[in-house]
């Protein structure tokens, strides 16, 4: 499908155009660097590695900014793809002001203002497409920097769009108890009738909290947010605002899904005086946010309940971060979000990201045809209609071709069953 929603008039913006693209090495992302090679664009590739072995491979037709070998577990991912990022913009050189940049993260922001504190030539590319949420974020701070005056650009982000907020985050949230479940079957443990502790209940928690239901789950809800608590009490589920002692079983499954640091010491000590004797820590967001706390404070040894284990656990990422005696805390996936982790997992099908990328296309099929008549600030895909042609429509548009290339009915009165909208959803967006 999203070979299809550039129209024919539209295709020639991209020929000549470099496409920076820094994203997870996934078979969706390489599928949309092939199509954007075919529009004619020069493809530049910063693949994103959740500390997993998985390599880019050797046959693509464009350039690939990676080692060859796995990162440095020592340095750390943020490290890494800033490092592959300046090495990107560096060989891009002048053809910097004529290069739009396709993200998931907002991690070439930061790059860009060390390069002005370093004194570094730069200068502002045509725009920017953004993902998340947290890019979003970072787009608004970067235009709000006063180091980035005389270096602002159109960004679009796609993250408020109501494909990612009420049609991914479903397909997101089944993946992530997938994985989680597979990581609990492979450590000789179990994912049905656990204690699950699902620490914020926004867009994503929400959507993994419901989803934990059909595996007869015992699910607590942590929410800091009066109003969203509320929410999550009226669906049914116990809420509180803090990790209490009472919310801990013997074994308990904690799932982090605030884009914060939510889960430390504190946390950690209320399971144990609740009687837990292992606590599996496992990341919903990007990054190591959701645990970096209590990553920073931990021993840092790992001890294998048999000696056969050591393998598993390396390959599952499994990490001790118990910080005293009678509960052993294990973070899943190194403290990664665990969909991206393993090797051999693509997180969504490509069949299931494909109208997502097809909304990051056309984000960036209409800033290149209006180069220089868009205001440097961000837009919001599918919110703002006064200047973008991409509001609800489009977005409805998108998703009938997606239902009709998966033979699905796209009746007027089967469409809003693909959507499922948070209580809270008007709230959750305000936030950056």
């Amino acid at each position: 499908m999203t070979r299809h929603v550039v129209d024919g008039k539209s295709k020639a913006v991209f020929s000549g155009v470099t496409i920076l693209h820094v994203n997870h090495l996934l078979e969706d992302v390489l599928t949309l660097n092939e199509i954007l090679r075919e529009l004619g664009a020069t493809i530049i590739y910063v693949p994103v590695m959740y500390g997993s072995v998985r390599e880019p491979p050797k046959d693509l037709a464009y350039q690939v900014i990676a080692e060859a070998r796995p990162p440095d577990r020592n340095a750390s991912m943020r490290d890494v793809v800033t490092a592959r990022l300046e090495l990107a913009i560096g060989l891009i050189g002048k053809e910097w002001s004529s290069t739009l940049v396709l993200e998931d993260g907002g991690r070439h922001y930061s790059v860009m203002l060390d390069r002005v504190g370093r004194g570094a030539t730069v200068s502002a590319p045509i725009a920017a497409v953004e993902q998340t949420r947290r890019g979003a974020g970072l787009a608004s701070a970067f235009l709000a920097d006063r180091r980035s005056a005389g270096l602002r650009y159109p960004i679009v982000t796609i993250a408020r769009s109501m494909l990612k907020i009420r049609f991914e985050n479903v397909f997101v949230a089944t993946r992530i108890i997938e994985e989680l479940s597979l990581a609990l079957g492979a450590l000789g443990d179990f994912l049905p009738y656990r204690r699950v502790v699902v620490v914020g209940y926004g867009i994503l928690g929400r959507a993994i909290a419901k989803g934990l239901r059909t595996y007869r789950c015992d699910v607590v809800v942590v929410e800091k947010d009066p109003h969203v608590r509320s929410v999550a009490a009226k669906e049914g589920f116990l809420v509180c605002d803090v990790v209490r002692a009472s919310h801990a079983a013997n074994t308990t499954v904690v799932i982090g899904a605030t884009g914060s640091d939510c889960f430390a010491l504190d946390e950690l000590n209320a399971l144990r005086r609740g009687g837990c004797t292992i606590a599996y820590l496992v990341s919903a967001s990007s990054g190591t946010v959701e645990f970096a706390r209590l990553q920073e404070s931990a021993t840092g040894r790992v001890t294998f309940p048999r000696p056969t284990d050591g393998d598993i656990w390396r390959r599952l990422g499994i990490r001790d971060v118990s910080t005293g005696s009678n509960l052993q805390a294990l973070l899943v996936a190194e403290g990664f979000p665990i969909n991206f982790f393993r090797p051999d997992s693509e997180s969504l099908a490509p069949r299931v990201i494909d109208p997502i990328n097809a909304e990051m296309l056309v984000a960036a099929q209409w800033l290149l045809s209006r180069p220089t008549g868009v205001t440097p600030r961000v837009y919001k895909f599918g919110w703002e209609n006064d200047e973008l042609p991409i509001g609800p429509d489009a977005e409805m548009a998108i998703l009938r071709s997606w239902l009709h290339l998966n033979h699905m009915s796209s009746s007027p009165d089967e469409l809003n069953r693909y959507f499922d909208r948070h209580p809270a959803e008007n709230q959750l967006l305000q936030a950056p």
